[in-house]
């Protein structure tokens, strides 16, 4: 008859380094590897994504600075029109026509000086912080 031994409980390894983990042990202390974790593949396509962003953003760029030029170039090519002067085609008046208006002199306004007392400015004596010495 063939006696069944139970075997010893297996102590659970890294699967990249074969060092031994620890029973709540979820990253290998020796390698780093995930021991119990499942980590989520990286998609395939990020690059292509990546890509994709990088185009965008530089035709962005490329747009602003070509608006930012035409805004530039036509703001120098477009100098103010020149001003056109007309003279009048009547004649003014003769200076005899116009009368002078009549001289009156004004008393001027003498206002008494306004005196103000002085400021004074207090400060608060200085905070002490703990006990006062005597």
């Amino acid at each position: 008859m063939t006696a069944a031994y139970p075997s010893p409980p297996l102590q659970p390894s890294c699967p990249v380094c074969s060092a031994p983990l620890a029973a709540a042990q979820a990253w290998c202390l020796e390698c780093g590897a995930a021991a119990r974790t499942r980590i989520v593949p990286t998609p395939r396509r990020w690059r292509l994504l990546a890509a994709l962003l990088a185009v965008a953003s530089i035709l962005a760029v490329a747009a602003i600075a070509v608006a930012v030029t035409k805004l530039l170039r036509n703001h120098s090519a477009a100098a103010p029109a020149p001003l056109t002067t007309t003279t009048p085609t009547t004649a003014p008046p003769p200076a005899a026509a116009i009368a002078p208006p009549p001289a009156t002199t004004v008393p001027p306004v003498v206002t008494p000086p306004v005196v103000t007392a002085p400021r004074v400015l207090t400060t608060p004596p200085p905070r002490t912080i703990g006990p006062s010495r005597p």
